[in-house]
């Protein structure tokens, strides 16, 4: 039997801080993240309508965090303080939101967006790019 892979590239913007980081990003900034996204299935997997997954879900799921603004949990108190505005845009999360962890999280949440509506689709891998040139790709055994 033979598997169906879809493939679906959304961009979002959003930025990070990185603690414990010291370079040139070691400030709060931002990127214009390019995600694909690999999904695999077989055809007993489709749908009703003859799909492994509407593009557009992979899209929603990801879309809710354009611009979003990844702080680490534990420095939540230091950027309320600056006041910088982006208190309705912060994903606070237990990890410090490098290329590699956000692959992580982004997989996570599409694995979970994907559950909840009963899709037989799986996720295979994901890619982001932080810039043109540089990317993270997440495989999923």
């Amino acid at each position: 039997m033979g598997k169906l892979q879809l493939t679906s590239v959304v961009e979002i913007d959003s930025a990070h801080y990185l603690k414990e980081y010291e370079g040139k990003c070691a400030n709060l900034h931002g990127h214009r993240w390019k995600i694909e996204v690999v999904l695999e299935g077989t055809p007993e997997d489709l749908d009703k309508a003859g799909m492994l997954c509407d593009f557009g879900i992979i899209k929603d799921i990801l879309k809710e965090y354009d611009h979003a603004v990844f702080i680490k949990r534990e420095d939540e108190a230091q950027f309320k303080k600056l006041d910088l505005g982006i208190l309705d845009r912060m994903v606070l999360v237990d990890f410090n939101p490098t290329a590699e962890n956000l692959a992580i999280f982004w997989a996570e949440e599409i694995m979970y967006g994907l559950s909840i509506r009963k899709l037989a689709a799986r996720l295979k891998k994901i890619t982001i790019w932080e810039t043109p040139n540089n990317k993270v790709t997440y495989l999923i055994d």
